[in-house]
């Protein structure tokens, strides 16, 4: 593999319906001088054929094009097999059922090369729906800390800007923090997994300009949760995502377990939101009584006890 200036992963799971957008998107960039680094994550459909068939436009435009098949093991274990082929001088990851802006690479590079000490670039983003691309709403919009440098706790408490094409990390700054370029394989979250580290060492530095439209479609991982079990259960995996992460990073123990801690405080607040969205009484007082031993019940906790209690008399 040659160096280039912008390795960027791509992880592909039964797109083939989805993709031609993004590939679209690729070949009206401004800057090629990109790695493709498309995982194969045990897709069924014919996402392969379709991957290839864009090659050699591809090529042309002087992208380099490698191609990895693995049986499927999920976008953290799609990322993390990419990563073990990164040759950039930058990197970015994004999901092919979404798209750049024309300028996405060029803009961050640009950024980039003229600011040496910035290893971690957000950049904001669209955010459309499928059914409506016409209309869309930013993601520096529900995020009021976006500018702040300091991103590591916003992100540990979902504060921070989580799609994924808006990052751009300097491959030097991430080997300092991972040297092992290797993160915990999960389903998903491969995005805490991925800037978590960073963060921690580095301040984030913030472009503020839209070069990545997020598709949200009906069927996505967000829109499948709908029950009290589905929030339970994606809760919890985010925590395990979130601990598991911090268990891995090259910092003080104390730090480790201050962090675990406000994991599992902010994980056990999640459960008491969706027992109180589901009016179950007894499980928000077992989070409530958690919360309370642990000094983190305010006044709108009490509120919502009260709330509950009266609305469940018995």
């Amino acid at each position: 593999m040659s160096n280039v200036t912008i390795s960027l992963i791509v992880p592909c799971y039964n797109v083939e319906k989805v993709c031609d957008r993004f590939f679209q998107s690729l070949l009206e960039q401004d800057f090629t001088d990109v790695q493709l680094i498309f995982v194969n994550d045990g897709s069924t459909d014919q996402t392969e054929n379709k991957l290839f068939s864009y090659r050699e436009a591809l090529e042309k435009l002087g992208y380099q094009f490698d191609y990895v098949y693995q049986e499927n093991r999920g976008l953290g274990g799609a990322i993390n097999t990419g990563l073990k082929k990164v040759c950039g001088t930058y990197l970015c990851w994004a999901d092919p059922d979404d798209y750049f802006e024309k300028n996405a690479f060029s803009a961050r590079v640009t950024y980039m090369d003229a600011h040496p000490e910035c290893m971690a670039l957000e950049t904001d983003s669209f955010e459309r729906n499928d059914s409506d691309r016409e209309h869309y709403t930013l993601a520096s919009s529900h995020f009021p800390e976006t500018r702040e440098p300091k991103q590591f706790w916003l992100l540990l408490n979902y504060r921070s800007n989580f799609n994924s094409g808006c990052h751009m990390l300097r491959v030097e700054g991430l080997r300092k923090v991972n040297p092992e370029m290797d993160i915990y394989e999960a389903r998903r979250g491969q995005n805490w997994q991925m800037l978590l580290p960073v963060y921690y060492e580095f301040d984030r530095h913030y472009l503020d300009v839209p070069v990545y439209n997020y598709i949200v479609y009906e069927d996505s991982m967000s829109h499948s949760v709908k029950s009290y079990d589905d929030y339970m259960k994606r809760y919890q995996e985010n925590g395990t995502i979130q601990s598991e992460t911090i268990k891995r990073m090259h910092i003080p123990e104390e730090k480790k377990a201050e962090y675990l801690h406000r994991i599992d405080m902010m994980t056990t607040r999640l459960y008491l939101y969706a027992a109180m969205g589901a009016h179950k009484k007894h499980e928000f007082k077992e989070q409530y009584k958690k919360l309370k031993k642990n000094g983190e019940i305010g006044t709108k906790d009490r509120i919502r006890y009260f709330r509950l209690m009266l609305l469940n008399k018995g």
